[in-house]
């Protein structure tokens, strides 16, 4: 019994992928704040260029993020990065 927990322990420390807490914080600081610029940069030009409100053009520009999300994760980009 104590065979198999021996290498069922050293099977998982195979496996399991090793992660830097600072390294991926800072991707997902940066990740995330591209993702608000280009919310912000949309519902502006939205107002700007359409004449929209700002709810409508916030509601637009949710639609296109989730669009945006759906295609990047159809088509494997998210599990790249």
């Amino acid at each position: 019994m104590e065979l198999n927990k021996k290498a069922y322990d050293e099977y998982i420390k195979k496996i399991t992928p090793v992660n830097e807490l600072g390294s991926d914080m800072l991707h997902a600081f940066v990740t995330g704040g591209i993702i608000c610029t280009v919310g912000q940069a949309s519902v502006m030009l939205m107002m700007k260029y359409l004449g929209m409100e700002k709810e409508a053009a916030q509601t637009w520009m949710l639609i296109e993020l989730i669009l945006a999300s759906v295609l990047l994760t159809g088509f494997g980009i998210y599990r790249r990065s």
